[in-house]
């Protein structure tokens, strides 16, 4: 019986529960500040790139956007993966 939580213990510290944003470059003019998490800065552009391109659920992503005073923060989900990027008007 002791045993098992300790196997239990071990794999929380082998397996994060959460993952990190990770901070990725955009080539976009007009697009900054792109960040994503559970997936790779590769998909990420792609994503972004699919979106300015005017598809609204680029790889099956819902996404949704947020205006704000001079442009809109974009936050593109699907599960447990996103990509956030903020675009100026």
């Amino acid at each position: 019986m002791t045993r098992i939580p300790l196997l239990l213990v071990g794999l929380a510290l082998v397996f994060p529960a959460t993952a990190s944003a990770r901070s990725c470059s955009s080539n976009e003019p007009g697009a900054g500040n792109l960040t994503a998490r559970n997936v790779s800065c590769t998909k990420a552009r792609i994503i972004l790139n699919a979106r300015l391109s005017g598809q609204t659920r680029p790889f099956n992503f819902t996404c949704k956007a947020r205006p704000y005073e001079g442009g809109s923060t974009t936050t593109c989900t699907k599960g447990d993966r996103r990509v956030r990027f903020q675009i100026a008007d």
